[in-house]
């Protein structure tokens, strides 16, 4: 299941600009990339991206995407799932308002942003533009995620941590079955 699911992700992952290693990431921390998975914490997450159906909805509307949404169908949770990390990566790339009146502070680096976006995929936007904030008024950059990983719920500075070392794991994989290539 894994290795059909590698090869989906890296499709989608190229076809939607994100890092095909931070997708695979995500859905391991997720589901172990199970395509039918629910959450039991009841919010009722469903699919190999964990995606609550309003933020499924959403991405949905947002993408101009008309088809019904099926949240147990592998490759459309993945499209979604794949498209949310781009839009919270174009989100913390940049000063962004959020209707809440909340502002993103561009990310600083490569790694903040991808860190910041994954913060966000866990606990939402806003949360994660609440947390800058309060670094910023603490005096602390607000573009560097280590500055504001203390004003994240713990269960999302353990996520972060956790996708970034699924990632590790996969590049490992990768250049190990492409070594002799390299």
């Amino acid at each position: 299941r894994a290795d059909v699911v590698r090869d989906m992700l890296g499709q989608i992952g190229e076809k939607h600009g994100v890092d095909p290693l931070l997708g695979l990431a995500v859905a391991n921390a997720e589901s172990a990339f199970n395509p039918n998975a629910v959450s039991s914490d009841g919010h009722f997450s469903k699919g190999l991206f964990q995606l609550l159906d309003s933020t499924a909805k959403h991405i949905m509307e947002k993408e101009g995407m008309e088809e019904e949404y099926t949240p147990f169908d592998p490759e459309q949770n993945a499209d979604i799932g794949v498209r949310y990390l781009r839009y919270l990566h174009d989100l913390f790339n940049e000063e962004t308002e959020l209707p809440n009146n909340m502002i993103t502070y561009p990310a600083a680096n490569s790694s903040s942003l991808e860190k910041l976006a994954v913060a966000a995929f866990n606990a939402g936007e806003g949360r994660v533009a609440s947390a800058q904030d309060r670094a910023a008024r603490a005096g602390l950059d607000p573009r560097e995620f280590e500055n504001i990983e203390g004003y994240l719920p713990k269960t999302t500075q353990e996520y972060v941590q956790r996708v970034m070392a699924f990632k590790l794991d996969e590049e490992g994989a990768t250049i190990g079955q492409f070594g002799d290539e390299l």
